[in-house]
C-alpha cells in the first residue's frame, strides 16, 4: 500500500517539488490549526505550496501577532484548569521581535492548552503534557480512556482540545486507529458466565491481521472524516423466521418500532423468499415531512426463534432499503453483564448489521411483556417479549472510529440497468491484473499442497481472515437439516437418493464421523448447512449434494466469507470448443467427481461439519467432509490449481497429456482432436496415465474414432453409447456432439407462449450458442426484446398484440432447429491449404461479423465451414451506419 501511495504522489507531484511538498507537510504538523487553514485560503491556486512560501507566511503572521500585543499569556478565571468558563487572556507588551520559532513555539502551547500551569490529571503546579504525567502512566488503558473521555482531552493526542480539532495525523501504533496508543484496550475474552450472551470476538480474532488490504474496487473519487465513538443507542432488534416458497426456514433481522404505523420489508428478502407482491400506490411519510413512494405489499407469517409456537401473520410494504445498519458501531459486551445468560431475541445485537424487516406498532403490545433487567448508568435495559429479551438503550461501545465516507464510484446495477446496457456497443475485455488477495491465496497453496503414498492432493484452506471471527453454525445447522428432512420425507425417491449418496461418501471416505469426544462447539468450527440439487438428464449423478457455505453464523459472518476466493483459472470457453474443431479426430471426457478426489488437510476439516441422519428413528450426528466439496467459494480454485500442479510434476514424461490437458480442458471437462488415429489413441492412454497419478479417473469417453473407443473399457464409456437402439448425441460444454455423424446439433425445448418482457428474456437466455452458429435467428429475438425495452414495459406487462404474435412465430419456429446440423471438423490437416474468410456488416438495426475456414486438399477438393459468429443489435444510441461497421469490423 506504500508504495502504491508513494507512486500515485510521484505522478502528482514532480520530483523538484517532493521536497519541498515533505517539508511543508512536516511543518503545517507543527501549527495550530488556524494559522493552517489562514496557509491554506492564501495558497488556493493548482500549485502546491513551496516550504519557503510557508516560512514567509510564518513570519508575516509572527509580526502581526507581536504588533498587535497578544502574545498569551493566560490568567485563569476558575479555581480549576478542569473549569468549563471560557480563560481570560490579557495582553501584554512585546518591544523585541521574537525569533519565528519561538513564535511558532509559543502559539502552538497556547491552541493545546499547554500554557495551563497545572495538570488535570495529578493536579502539579508544574505544568507537563498527560502523557508524561506519571499518574497518567499508572493507571491501565481502561482507566486511561475513561479519563480523558471524562476531561475531554483529543483522543489522537491527548492535549485539551476535541477530536475533530486535531491537526496531528498519528494513529495508534497497535491498531492503525485514530487515537493515542496509551488509551488502546483489547476487549478480553467473554468469560464461561457470559458465553450464553452472545458470541463475541477473542483476542486472537481482534488482532488478526488479514494479508491483503481487500478487493479492489473500479477508479473512484472520495472523501472522508472521521470521528471517535464510545457510547451509541441500541434499538430493538429480533431475528425471527419465515418460510420461503419452497419452505425452508430464513432468518431475518428485524427492528422493532413502536413509532411506525406499518409494517415494512426489505424488497430484497422478498424476493429472496419468493414472496407473491400485490401492486400498491402509496406514500410513507418520514420525519422531516419527507416522502418516499412504495409500490408493493406482500402478505407472510413470522415466527420467534426462541419459541417457535409464537407467530405472527401481517401484511407489510416493500421498499428497497429500510434502515443503515444497527448499531452504527459494534458495541462493548463487557459492560453488559447484567444481561447474561438472558435467551437473546437477536444474538448479533452487537455486531452492525442490515435490517430486514421492520415491526410496527400494532404488534408491539403483543410481542412485549412486562418483565425488563435494568443495569448500570449507561448501560442497555433487557425487555422480555415473545421473540427473546430485547436489547434497548445507550451502550458503550468498543472504542471505535467512525469513518464517514463519501464516494463515488462503478457500482453493481439492478437487472433492468444491466439489461440496458447489454445493447450498448461493447469494450474488448482486458485481462485484469492479479489482485494482492488472489497473490496471497496463490502463495498459500504452492506452500501447503501436499501428496499422499497414493499421489492424492491434499490441501488446506485458504482463509482470508481469521476462522476465530467465525461464531455458533450448530443451530443454524441443525435447523436446516430438520426442514431438509421434513421436505425428504414428502418425496420417498429422493430421500432415497440422498441416502445412497450418503452412504457412497461413506464408503469412499469422502465423509466420516466425528467422535463425540472431538466435538468443540465452542470452539473455532462451521457447520454447513446442505440440500440436494437434482439433475435428471444426468444418468451419473441424477443428485448431488451441495453444501450452503454462505450460511451465516451467530456473529454475522459465513465461512466464504473469511475464505479466498481464488483466481480464476479455467480456460476460455470459446477457444477450447475451437480446439475441439480443428483436426479430424476427436476425444471427449470427463473427470470422474474431480472435487471430492482431493482431500482437505486434516486440522481444516472442522469447518466442514455437516448434520445427517438416514431417517428419523435417529439419532442426529455430526458428520465431516474429508475432501473439496460444492459450495465452499475457493472449490472451484482448489480443484483447477490442483489439475495444474498434477501437470507440472507429472507432465515431463507425458508429454502429449500435458499439453493438450493445459488447453482443452474446461473445469472437469476435456475434448480435444488430433490429426491421426495414433496420436489419439497415445493421447487418450497418456491421459489416462496422466490423472491416474492423480488418484483422479477420466470416465465417460467419447470419440470419433472405433480404434480409440477400442482400448476404453466399456464402463468408462460415455453411457450414450450403450443405446444401441439410437446413435449417441453426447453433451460436450452445453452444444449436442453425435459423434458418428461428428456434427453439432441443437437441444430445443419450447418455451410456454406466455408474452411478457420476462419470459421472452428468459427464453432467449436459454438458448447456449457461445459459437454463434445461431446468431442469425437470436439476433431477432434480441431485436424484439429491444424494441420492448424502448417501449419501457415493466418486467410482467403484456405487450401489444402485433408483438405477441411475432414472439409466437419465433416459437414456432423454434423446432425446426432439431433438423438442423454443422460439421464438427473443419477439414484442416497437413499438407492442405487452409485460410480464414471474415464477413462484416452492419445495418439501422444490428450488426455482426463471422469466420469460415477454406481449405483445399492436395487433390483439389475445396471446403468451406462455419467457424465462429457474433451478432449484436445496435445501441440504443443512435449510431452512424459507418461507425458500426467500423465495430463489426473490430468483431473480426
Amino acid at each position: 500500500e506504500f508504495v502504491g501511495a508513494t507512486a500515485a504522489m510521484k505522478k502528482l507531484i514532480k520530483t523538484a517539488d517532493l521536497f519541498d511538498f515533505c517539508l511543508v507537510h512536516l511543518a503545517t504538523k507543527k501549527l495550530d490549526s488556524e494559522t493552517v487553514r489562514h496557509f491554506d485560503m492564501a495558497h488556493r491556486g493548482d500549485a502546491l505550496p513551496k516550504f519557503d512560501d510557508l516560512v514567509e507566511f510564518v513570519r508575516a503572521q509572527t509580526k502581526i501577532i507581536a504588533r498587535s500585543k497578544k502574545l498569551v499569556s493566560p490568567q485563569k478565571t476558575g479555581s480549576t484548569s478542569n473549569s468549563k468558563n471560557p480563560q481570560v487572556f490579557v495582553a501584554q507588551e512585546s518591544t523585541a521581535f521574537e525569533k519565528p520559532s519561538e513564535m511558532l513555539q509559543s502559539h502552538y502551547k497556547f491552541e493545546n492548552s499547554k500554557m495551563d500551569k497545572s495538570c488535570s490529571c495529578c493536579n502539579s503546579k508544574s505544568w507537563h503534557p498527560l502523557e508524561k504525567c506519571r499518574t497518567f502512566l499508572k493507571m491501565t488503558s481502561r482507566q486511561r480512556f475513561d479519563f480523558v473521555k471524562r476531561s475531554r482531552h483529543c483522543y489522537r493526542c491527548l492535549a485539551k482540545h476535541f477530536s475533530k480539532s486535531c491537526t496531528s495525523n498519528s494513529n495508534c501504533s497497535k491498531c492503525q486507529r485514530s487515537h493515542n496508543e496509551l488509551i488502546h484496550f483489547s476487549s478480553p475474552p467473554p468469560s464461561p458466565s457470559s458465553e450464553n450472551l452472545v458470541p463475541t470476538l477473542s483476542a486472537a480474532a481482534a488482532t488478526y491481521h488479514s494479508p491483503s488490504s481487500g478487493k479492489f474496487s473500479s477508479p473512484s473519487i472520495a472523501a472522508s472524516s472521521s470521528s471517535f465513538y464510545s457510547s451509541t443507542v441500541l434499538l430493538a432488534t429480533a431475528q425471527v423466521s419465515v418460510m420461503d416458497k419452497f419452505g425452508h426456514p430464513v432468518t431475518l433481522r428485524a427492528l422493532l418500532d413502536n413509532g411506525s404505523q406499518s409494517h415494512f420489508l426489505r424488497k430484497a428478502c422478498c424476493e429472496k423468499l419468493g414472496l407473491r407482491t400485490r401492486p400498491l400506490r402509496s406514500v410513507v411519510k418520514c420525519l422531516g415531512k419527507g416522502t418516499a413512494p412504495v409500490k408493493e405489499q406482500t402478505s407472510f407469517t413470522f415466527r420467534s426463534r426462541v419459541n417457535p409456537d409464537v407467530q405472527f401473520s401481517i401484511d407489510a410494504l416493500v421498499m428497497d432499503d429500510l434502515t443503515d445498519h444497527i448499531p452504527a458501531v459494534p458495541v462493548d459486551l463487557t459492560e453488559l453483564a447484567h444481561l447474561v445468560d438472558l435467551d437473546l431475541a437477536d444474538q448479533t445485537f452487537n455486531v452492525p448489521g442490515p435490517i430486514d424487516l421492520l415491526i410496527g406498532a400494532q404488534l408491539w403490545p403483543l410481542i412485549c411483556g412486562t418483565r425488563k433487567i435494568v443495569g448500570p448508568p449507561s448501560t442497555p435495559v433487557g425487555l422480555e417479549s415473545s421473540l427473546g429479551w430485547l436489547i434497548m438503550g445507550s451502550t458503550p461501545v468498543v472504542p471505535h472510529s467512525s469513518l464517514n465516507v463519501y464516494f463515488s464510484s462503478i457500482v453493481e446495477e439492478p437487472v433492468d440497468r444491466l439489461l440496458e446496457r447489454f445493447w450498448l456497443i461493447e469494450e474488448v475485455p482486458s485481462a485484469p491484473a492479479p489482485s494482492p488477495d488472489d497473490e496471497n491465496c496463490e502463495q498459500f497453496f504452492i506452500e501447503t499442497v501436499q501428496r499422499d503414498d497414493d499421489g492424492r492432493f491434499i490441501v488446506a484452506l485458504p482463509f482470508r481472515l481469521s476462522p476465530q471471527l467465525l461464531g455458533d453454525s450448530f443451530n443454524m445447522a441443525t435447523r436446516s437439516f430438520l426442514a431438509l428432512e421434513r421436505r425428504l420425507s414428502r418425496t420417498p425417491e429422493t430421500h432415497q437418493q440422498y441416502g445412497d449418496v450418503m452412504r457412497g461418501y461413506l464408503d469412499e471416505g469422502y465423509l466420516s464421523v466425528v467422535p463425540p469426544d472431538q466435538l468443540d462447539r465452542l470452539g473455532a468450527s462451521y457447520y454447513i448447512p446442505h440440500h440436494g440439487v437434482l439433475k435428471p438428464d444426468s444418468k451419473s449423478t441424477p443428485l448431488r449434494v451441495v453444501l450452503n457455505a454462505s450460511a451465516k453464523t451467530s456473529s454475522g459472518l459465513s465461512l466464504n466469507d473469511v475464505l479466498h476466493i481464488g483466481p480464476k483459472l479455467q480456460n476460455d470457453l470459446v477457444s477450447v470448443l475451437l480446439n475441439f474443431r480443428l483436426f479430424q479426430y476427436a476425444i471427449t471426457a470427463d473427470v470422474r467427481q474431480m472435487y471430492l478426489r482431493i482431500l482437505v488437510r486434516p486440522e481444516d476439516r472442522r469447518f466442514l461439519r455437516i448434520i445427517w441422519r438416514f431417517g428419523p428413528h435417529e439419532e442426529l450426528r455430526v458428520y465431516q467432509m474429508n475432501t473439496v466439496v460444492f459450495g465452499v467459494a475457493p472449490s472451484p480454485y482448489l480443484a483447477l490449481r490442483v489439475i495444474h500442479e498434477l501437470i507440472a510434476l507429472e507432465g515431463a514424461r507425458l508429454p502429449l497429456a500435458a499439453n493438450s490437458a493445459k488447453q482443452d480442458m474446461y473445469v472437469d471437462d476435456y475434448l480435444s482432436s488430433v490429426s491421426s488415429e495414433i496420436e489419439a489413441c497415445s493421447l487418450q492412454q497418456q491421459m489416462n496415465a496422466l490423472f491416474s497419478a492423480g488418484s483422479f479417473t477420466l470416465a465417460k469417453w467419447a470419440s470419433n474414432s472405433s480404434l480409440v473407443l477400442s482400448s476404453v473399457p466399456e464402463e468408462l464409456r460415455s453411457s450414450e453409447y450403450l443405446a444401441l437402439d439410437a446413435e449417441p448425441s453426447v453433451k460436450v460444454l452445453g452444444l449436442q456432439w453425435n459423434p458418428m455423424q461428428d456434427v453439432f446439433s441443437v437441444k430445443v425445448n419450447v418455451p410456454s407462449d406466455v408474452c411478457t418482457k420476462r419470459s421472452m428474456l428468459s427464453a432467449i437466455a436459454r438458448i447456449f450458442d457461445p459459437l454463434g452458429f445461431l446468431a442469425p435467428l437470436t439476433i431477432l429475438a434480441k431485436g424484439l426484446i429491444k424494441a420492448l425495452w424502448t417501449l419501457h414495459l415493466e418486467w410482467d406487462q403484456t405487450p401489444s398484440e402485433a408483438v405477441c404474435r411475432q414472439w409466437r412465430e419465433f416459437l414456432d419456429e423454434l423446432p425446426l432447429l432439431r433438423d438442423w446440423c454443422i460439421p464438427r471438423f473443419t477439414f484442416i490437416s497437413s499438407g492442405a491449404y487452409s485460410a480464414l474468410i471474415g464477413f462484416a456488416d452492419a445495418s439501422q438495426t444490428a450488426y455482426g461479423a463471422v469466420l469460415y475456414v477454406l481449405t483445399r486438399s492436395q487433390s483439389g477438393d475445396s471446403k468451406l465451414n462455419l467457424l465462429l459468429a457474433k451478432s449484436k443489435v445496435a445501441p440504443m444510441k443512435t449510431v452512424s451506419i459507418p461507425r458500426l461497421e467500423l465495430q463489426c469490423c473490430s468483431r473480426l
